[in-house]
């Protein structure tokens, strides 16, 4: 039995299908050709079906979502890391990050970090 990937099954649920069935069933036949394992996924359509699909909402995430899964850990990082070598003083690692105290507290803040934790004693 194939199956088809998520994102393979959204992108024909978009297309057009100018050609109908047809396309269709020579689209499945070439995939079958080329896919390994038994689901077809995105790399085994014609570069022409997958370019075609201007509504690339369900292949991407959305900014926030890949914001918050890659940007927002790394600026932790770095505010973590700031807090470490300032020893816990936030004057030095907010100047140190080139921002004023007020913006490097609100990071504090968002990513519930507590300069106390970097002092030692």
């Amino acid at each position: 039995m194939i199956a088809l990937s998520d994102e393979v099954h959204s992108l024909m649920m978009a297309y057009q299908w100018p050609g109908n069935i047809r396309e269709l069933r020579n689209v499945i036949e070439s995939a079958v050709t080329f896919m390994e394992g038994n689901t077809i996924k995105i790399d085994d359509l014609p570069e022409d079906i997958v370019g075609s699909n201007t509504n690339t909402k369900d292949l991407m995430p959305a900014f926030k979502e890949f914001k918050e899964e890659t940007i927002d850990p790394m600026t932790r990082e770095y505010v973590t890391t700031l807090l470490a070598i300032c020893k816990g003083n936030v004057s030095k690692a907010a100047e140190r990050a080139c921002l004023d105290r007020a913006n490097f507290r609100k990071l504090l803040k968002r990513f519930h970090v507590d300069a106390a934790d970097f002092r030692t004693s």
